[in-house]
């Protein structure tokens, strides 16, 4: 193998575990606002599992401790999470651990959809 080949090799083997570590590592946030909800998205690694840890906060007007919320959030091929939980401290958490998901999502936008008495909207968050 000649020089020229030798260095092609190297680089070749350098992008792609540059690539896996850039694909697992690292962590990534995200929010958004409605009318009457903010939105954050937060991915991290803790205890050596993967959380992607998602935080809807009501804004509006009124005290609506414990009623249920139902949501729905979407990123094409990334997050397809929904579910109904009961208002606490005017947020809804919702935390999914995975072993082999990323946390830096491709996606550069995650939509979404909230129902609580009778009222609903849409918002987006994103980078």
């Amino acid at each position: 193998m000649n020089k020229r080949e030798g260095m092609m090799v190297a680089f070749f083997v350098l992008a792609f575990i540059g690539f896996f570590v850039w694909y697992d590592s690292g962590s990534k946030h995200m929010n958004g606002q409605s009318d009457n909800w903010s939105g954050k998205y937060m991915g991290h690694i803790e205890d050596g599992k993967k959380v992607r840890e998602f935080t809807l906060t009501y804004e509006g007007e009124g005290d609506l401790e414990g009623l249920p919320v139902t949501y729905k959030m979407h990123a094409p091929n990334e997050v397809n999470n929904q579910g109904t939980k009961l208002l606490s401290n005017s947020e809804v958490r919702v935390e999914v651990t995975c072993s082999v998901c990323r946390l830096p999502l491709k996606s550069e936008e995650i939509k979404i959809h909230i129902e609580w008495d009778g009222k609903e909207e849409e918002f987006v968050l994103t980078d």
